[in-house]
């Protein structure tokens, strides 16, 4: 498949406006090199995070997502060796991620910018909806979002709730937090509640500890958080 054309400065940085950034211009950028968290950029379309596993792994993959749709939203499936389709068409899922982490074992042995040295064709991988993409939305309904305003990413955390077991796929839910004032919460609930295939309204709000998450300093994702009240949203993860 032909990539898209678009011109690039030649010393690739972060654009003025990300969010005004159709989706084949984002993800050129990334290809050419530029690593940023993906949080603002490209309203008005849907933010994909990417699981990929070998071939052989991939029902117990599925069938975690089925056993977890709150914590891994399926949007789409591509095939055993294939780099792109119909949800980033003339994109190629081995180059336009600003960043890979890749397991081996369950051990993490590189976090590369490109994994087409990683490449195999049994690889299969799974497009699963991410939750910056309804973060536009709550702009457009007054509510702040911490981390675009810091320029930073969004806090996540491990949890002491485990997911729904399948196969060899087992572990703890994670969940991003975005600080809301009290008296914008229920508002902040109703606009995420519409956007279910990208995570959806929060799994928690309030006290972090009722998730085991003891201190809001020892993230995962390093970012300041401030004392509002804390909302929390799903993400899986097995391992």
């Amino acid at each position: 498949m032909t990539l898209p054309q678009v011109n690039l400065p030649s010393a690739v940085g972060r654009p003025a406006n990300p969010a005004g950034l159709p989706p084949a211009e984002a993800r050129a950028l990334f290809r050419a090199g530029l690593v940023t968290p993906t949080s603002g950029w490209s309203s008005g379309y849907a933010q994909a995070n990417l699981i990929i596993v070998p071939k052989a792994q991939a029902f117990d993959v599925l069938l975690f997502a089925q056993r977890n749709p709150k914590s891994c939203p399926v949007l789409g499936v591509l095939d055993a060796g294939e780099t792109s389709g119909p949800l980033l068409a003339g994109g190629d899922i081995r180059t336009d991620v600003p960043k890979y982490v890749v397991y081996q074992d369950g051990r993490k042995v590189d976090e590369p910018t490109d994994i087409s040295n990683h490449w195999r064709d049994d690889l299969v991988t799974f497009i699963v909806g991410c939750s910056f993409t309804f973060e536009s939305a709550l702009q457009d309904n007054g509510i702040r979002v911490a981390h675009i305003d810091q320029g930073v990413n969004v806090p996540m955390y491990r949890t002491s709730v485990r997911c729904e077991p399948a196969g060899q796929m087992a572990g703890p839910l994670v969940v991003s937090m975005r600080p809301i004032p009290a008296s914008q919460v229920a508002d902040a609930v109703r606009v995420t509640s519409r956007y279910p295939a990208v995570h959806g309204a929060p799994v928690h709000v309030g006290n972090p500890a009722e998730l085991g998450i003891a201190d809001l300093g020892g993230r995962t994702s390093a970012t300041r958080s401030g004392s509002r009240t804390a909302m929390c949203r799903s993400s899986g993860r097995a391992g």
